[in-house]
């Protein structure tokens, strides 16, 4: 039997996956071509099943489609799970739009037979008041401790949906996942664990009054493999374990280890006091805190289930905490304590040392200093007071210091127009600190004016935002009303955006996304040459004024929207009045002013993002692009060389499309200087396809050069 396995490189995915083997599947491995395949690879010997692994991601529908070829069981096991990320909304991207695209993939497959899901006990919701809960609990939806919870009762509402709609899918609710294996932010034990035994966690967390349902994962692996032999379609089944506290977990660890038992209690407020400090570092620095404010909330509540009916119907036998414990201390822990560095989104060098003077304090310094204050004074109130100044000092910092702009312009069906007599884009091409992103083919629309619609909630990561505005009668219209998308701003620390454009189909679902729209003809159709007028007004608004830079300014970050249907003769750039001469003199006009190593250019950062237009209208174009790449295989002239690298095996089979190019500019942040190389336009035209970036991580990386977001993705 074929069986897939997404997020196959993960803690639980992996243990699947070899499980599977054992009993002599044909397991096909989803995985990232960043992913870190250790846990999965060398497949252990005596395994009669055979292991391929699919290249491709829960996020893009395409490469689960080529994945889920022929294949009879899906265990869709991916998922998103962090104590916190500065965007929330890439929760519900992840947990909520996989799934999705999971369950399309499934139904056009049509070899599928049987379909496990893996929820989570979170979207059953707390057990108040100190009962047990079964599958008939219904979460109430009015509060949720975390983003993960909300995405995962979100996607378990639509799971259960599908099911009742035919397809056959069974879901599994495991507990709080602990046991050997890959150490990630699934590990939640693991990772208390690491932090007690190296003295950075000297206490209890609160005094005993949570609840958690503890489960040892190759239980879990057990449920899985038993729910696709037995499990009903459309049942959940719990597969939980112990009912215990984390002050009874950390007991029963001091007894295994021989270890003397925490003396004191950590109160909450302290924890949850920590996890604000740890937040507003991880913004600076770009490291996942541990424990973060929904953590400590979600301790506040019980968390009880009984597995009674997974018992009875699958032979789950789960293990005690004293049992499954031991094999973790004893097997792993040694391992862990070897390797106590804080996972990272790839934080700027530049922040580095930084970060490591910030995070080297531990929960239990900042437990000392909290008791040592004044009892009569209100921690809260001086914190909130604390963390106020040291915004404050933050900002002032960064005016003097950071004080940076991004400008992109963004012209739609520019690809088909680019030529060598465009030597303003070969300007900008030749400079290590500027760069181009072209979008892939957006998803078939209904009109023109939608695909436009869809290729800019692309690049601003907002597809969630544009389910909620136009898909009002889907199966999660209600859903995501309810969870209501943040905007820009929202997302980014106080992002202030703003977009130039004359389409009439962008204007609304921008003003949706909380930028500022200003209409392009206010820019360009005035009196005066380009140079003169637009682009020192652009400069403006970002705060750059005769070459310097000015203390105060309306926005971080401007989009020029050019779209293909434009005609700006009228604007007097070049004979046809297309976007692409609109977009080179734009950029002529900037470099004239941003000279290396001026203030301007040391400060401002753009870029050009390409858009294929039409399949139509660009069929040629395409192809000969595909053809050059096929004949191009020498990587090293281009800039940067690191995980985002990715080549397709064909013309046709890239990834996202038409293989979306990436020269970058918002990279050299984590590449070493001393392995990139400078590259002339033509060598862009040449090489360009063999180099790609997920184009919905584009907004982030611009938010990472603004500090409004640590580093994601790499």
């Amino acid at each position: 039997m074929k069986v897939l396995v997404t997020g196959a490189s993960g803690y639980l995915g992996s243990k699947l996956c070899h499980a599977l083997l054992a009993q002599g599947h044909a397991v096909q491995a989803l995985v990232r071509r960043t992913s870190n395949l250790d846990s999965l690879l060398p497949v252990t010997d005596g395994a009669e099943g055979s292991l391929d692994l699919a290249y491709g991601d829960i996020t893009d529908y395409d490469s689960l489609l080529l994945a889920f070829s022929d294949c009879q069981i899906i265990f869709h096991v991916a998922a998103l799970v962090e104590p916190w990320l500065p965007d929330p909304s890439i929760f519900i991207s992840v947990n909520v739009g996989g799934l999705e695209n999971v369950l399309k993939a499934v139904r056009e497959t049509k070899t599928v037979e049987k379909i496990i899901y893996t929820s989570s006990f979170f979207a059953l919701g707390c057990t108040d008041g100190g009962y047990i809960a079964n599958e008939t609990q219904v979460h109430h939806e009015k509060f949720f401790c975390t983003e993960y919870e909300k995405s995962k009762v979100i996607a378990e509402k639509i799971a259960m949906q599908a099911s009742l709609d035919g397809l056959p899918i069974v879901v599994l609710n495991p507990g709080v996942i602990y046991g050997p294996g890959k150490i990630t932010a699934g590990n939640v034990i693991a990772n208390m664990l690491i932090e007690r035994f190296s003295g950075r966690l000297p206490g209890y967390i609160g005094y005993g009054n949570d609840k958690f349902s503890f489960t040892h994962v190759e239980d879990i692996v057990y449920g899985h493999i038993a729910a696709m032999h037995k499990g009903r379609a459309g049942e959940r089944y719990l597969l939980t374990g112990e009912n215990a506290s984390f002050k009874h977990l950390f007991d029963v660890a001091a007894i295994i280890t021989g270890t003397r038992k925490p003396w004191f209690h950590i109160p909450l407020w302290v924890i949850e006091a920590y996890g604000w400090v740890s937040v507003f570092i991880s913004r600076l620095t770009g490291k996942i805190p541990l424990i973060s404010p929904p953590t400590v909330t979600a301790l506040r509540h019980q968390w009880a289930y009984s597995c009674e009916k997974s018992k009875v119907e699958l032979g789950y036998k789960p293990r005690s905490l004293s049992e499954g414990l031991g094999e973790l201390v004893t097997m792993v822990l040694p391992t862990m304590m070897n390797n106590l560095g804080c996972r990272s989104l790839k934080p700027n060098p530049a922040t580095t040392n930084i970060s490591r003077v910030l995070m080297e304090p531990s929960i239990g310094m900042f437990v000392l200093g909290s008791f040592l204050i004044e009892p009569s004074l209100n921690f809260k109130r001086a914190f909130v007071c604390a963390q106020t100044r040291l915004v404050k000092f933050i900002e002032r910092v960064r005016a003097e210091f950071l004080f940076e702009r991004v400008r992109v312009f963004y012209g739609d069906g520019l690809i088909e127009f680019v030529s060598p007599s465009h030597a303003h884009l070969h300007e900008l091409a030749s400079r290590g600190s500027c760069g181009f992103l072209s979008l892939p083919h957006s998803p078939p629309a209904e009109s023109e004016d939608e695909r436009v619609v869809r290729e800019l909630a692309l690049l601003l990561d907002a597809y969630d935002s544009y389910i909620l505005k136009n898909r009002k009668h889907s199966s999660t219209s209600d859903c995501l009303e309810k969870s209501s998308v943040p905007n820009l701003s929202e997302r980014f620390m106080g992002l202030r955006a703003a977009i130039f454009t004359n389409d009439s189909s962008v204007i609304p679902f921008a003003r949706f996304l909380g930028l500022t729209v200003v209409e392009l003809d206010d820019l360009i159709m005035k009196k005066g040459s380009l140079k003169e007028q637009p682009v020192s007004e652009l400069l403006k608004l970002l705060g750059f004024h005769d070459a310097k830079a000015l203390e105060t300014y309306e926005f971080d970050l401007i989009f020029v929207h050019v779209g293909s249907e434009g005609n700006y003769k009228d604007a007097k750039i070049g004979s046809t009045g297309s976007e692409a001469e609109l977009i080179n003199g734009l950029i002529g006009g900037v470099l004239e002013r941003a000279q290396l190593g001026s203030e301007i250019s040391s400060r401002l950062h753009f870029s050009v993002v390409m858009s294929y237009g039409t399949s139509a209208k660009n069929e040629d174009s395409l192809s000969n692009f595909s053809l050059q790449r096929e004949t191009n295989h020498d990587h090293s002239l281009l800039f940067p060389r690191q995980s985002y690298t990715i080549t397709g095996k064909d013309s046709v089979n890239k990834i996202r499309h038409h293989c979306p190019m990436l020269i970058a500019q918002w990279q050299d942040a984590v590449t070493r200087k001393d392995n990139a190389e400078r590259f002339s336009f033509e060598e862009f035209m040449e090489h360009g396809a063999n180099l790609a970036i997920p184009a919905d991580r584009f907004l982030h990386e611009l938010a990472f050069k603004l500090w409004k977001a640590p580093k994601y993705g790499a």
